[in-house]
């Protein structure tokens, strides 16, 4: 399974439920100046490279 993440300006609340419960696992909301953006990329991909656990491929 692929992560789905969804970088976005704003999300209403009925909206980000009805995106979740469809496989979306993570939404950013996504800065208005390119620096903050470039921030929040790096902090996501720390996120996925070095903190989270993934599950590991059982082949």
């Amino acid at each position: 399974m692929l992560p789905v993440i969804v970088l976005t300006i704003r999300m209403p609340a009925r909206t980000l439920g009805n995106a979740m419960l469809r496989g979306q696992i993570l939404n950013i909301q996504k800065p208005v100046y390119f620096g903050g953006f470039v921030l929040a990329i790096a902090r996501l991909s720390d996120y996925w490279l070095n903190i989270s656990i993934l599950p590991k491929n059982n082949k």
